[in-house]
């Protein structure tokens, strides 16, 4: 998210389900100035989309899909170094991958954008640029960096437990 808001970039992160996605992208979005989290689900249309993120923005959710569009892209770029994060992205119908494009082509260098999802995400969106989708190979060839996420070692979630103070084995 940091070198997303810092780079202007688009970034994509993925994994599987229960990794920490939402609590790390939500945490980000509270701690740092001018980060947007915006939670995401397979209903939105493109309307409902931009008014979900408008709503994170705190910019106008009234009039047609096009003059909310305009708000968030004027919202994005008048801010110094906003990050727009839009999570559950694997969920979005192949319109609003198109709309996040055009977001992001409308604030290109000026905000940042991070998409994430489960491992889904890269599949499926792979795939629509293998098929010759409409937009999914242009909002592929945006994208700065693809991300996966692992699960944590053994070693790692213990080095966790200890520093929040859960030190019983059998816990851990």
């Amino acid at each position: 998210c940091n070198a997303s808001k810092l780079e202007s970039g688009f970034y994509v992160i993925h994994a599987k389900s229960g990794l920490g996605k939402t609590t790390g992208l939500k945490h980000y979005a509270r701690t740092n100035r001018n980060a947007f989290y915006v939670l995401v689900d397979y209903l939105q249309k493109s309307k409902e989309f931009f008014i979900s993120i408008a709503e994170a923005l705190g910019s106008d959710t009234t009039g047609s899909a096009r003059v909310i569009l305009q708000g968030i892209v004027d919202k994005l770029n008048e801010l110094d170094s906003p990050v727009l994060i839009i999570d559950d992205a694997g969920k979005l119908n192949d319109n609003n991958f198109r709309n996040i494009q055009l977001i992001h082509d409308s604030t290109e260098g000026n905000a940042g954008i991070v998409i994430a999802g489960t491992n889904y995400l890269k599949t499926y969106v792979s795939k629509m640029v293998q098929k010759g989708k409409m937009g999914f190979d242009e909002l592929s060839r945006r994208v700065n960096h693809w991300q996966a996420l692992s699960e944590p070692s053994f070693i790692e979630i213990k080095s966790l437990c200890t520093a929040n103070g859960i030190t019983d084995s059998d816990t851990v």
